[in-house]
């Protein structure tokens, strides 16, 4: 096999063909996740952020304007060869990038008009609320780009698939956080609540999607899981809320803030950008 033929069948042909992860590049994905990781923890420390509700929030707007993007080529509103790079993993580095460009801006910026002194904590809540306005006009302007391919014009609305996505996902968050309080587990209450949900809310999307609208899964777990029974799925909220209280519990063994708080933010996006992906794709019936 030449080198052009091993990157074709492992690279570009499950990219261009939509054939799922295989096991070389998913250890490629993984390695490099791990680099961006390195590199981002590396920034943060240099700007000081440490990831709290109110960055999660900042946040969250990069997030759903990856997640309409994403479902603009689920729905084919993009025309190949562009539409390539809007599939997983590459439209979530292509959006790291750009979220990492417009956060360093807005650091830039802060710190320019406030005759050179060191970052402080009070330098990087002002970057912040910047970087949460930019995100909102980083949405708007996907949203609009979504609308104006077709987005939504040409399928049916579900609506009460979101509806019950996001009640399944309160009510298990509910009853984690009465158990966090009763058995006084604050590491699942603040930042951690946050966290925890965005997962809930993702093991609530693939359930509703696999259970009641015969949406299948790429994901080896949910996969094996189906491979029993539709009904297993729902095992994915105990899974889930297991991993999350286990990292959220050892994470403050973590003497380094920076590093804790990129796992909190990585945490947070890989719950709650698949979660979105499949509401809004069961939305409009994709």
């Amino acid at each position: 096999m030449t080198v052009e033929e091993f990157i074709w069948r492992y690279y570009v042909a499950p990219i261009v063909y939509d054939t799922g992860y295989n096991v070389v590049n998913t250890a490629t994905w993984a390695v490099l996740l791990l680099l961006v990781t390195f590199f981002v923890y590396k920034l943060f420390k240099r700007w000081r952020i440490e990831v709290d509700e109110r960055f999660l929030l900042s946040l969250t707007p990069y997030v759903l304007a990856g997640v309409f993007l994403r479902v603009a080529e689920d729905a084919e509103l993009v025309p190949a060869p562009h539409r390539y790079f809007l599939v997983s993993p590459l439209i979530w580095l292509e959006l790291l990038a750009a979220t990492l460009l417009v956060l360093a801006v807005c650091v830039v910026m802060t710190a320019a008009k406030a005759t050179r002194e060191p970052p402080t904590e009070r330098l990087m809540r002002a970057a912040e609320k910047k970087f949460g306005w930019a995100g909102v006009a980083v949405f708007v302007g996907t949203l609009v780009f979504f609308v104006s391919c077709g987005g939504g014009r040409s399928w049916c609305l579900c609506l009460w698939a979101p509806f019950l996505v996001f009640l399944l996902a309160a009510v298990a968050h509910i009853l984690v956080w009465a158990a966090a309080r009763t058995l006084r587990f604050e590491f699942l209450t603040g930042i951690g609540s946050y966290v925890i949900f965005s997962h809930l809310l993702d093991a609530s999307s693939s359930y509703v999607g696999i259970k009641f609208l015969g949406y299948g899964s790429k994901h080896v777990l949910e996969s094996m899981l189906c491979s029993f029974s539709t009904e297993a799925v729902v095992l994915m909220f105990p899974l889930k809320i297991l991993v999350i209280t286990a990292l959220l519990y050892f994470l403050p063994s973590l003497e380094d803030r920076e590093l804790q708080s990129v796992i909190l933010a990585a945490a947070f996006v890989l719950g709650l950008g698949p979660a979105l992906r499949n509401t809004l794709r069961m939305s409009i019936c994709v």
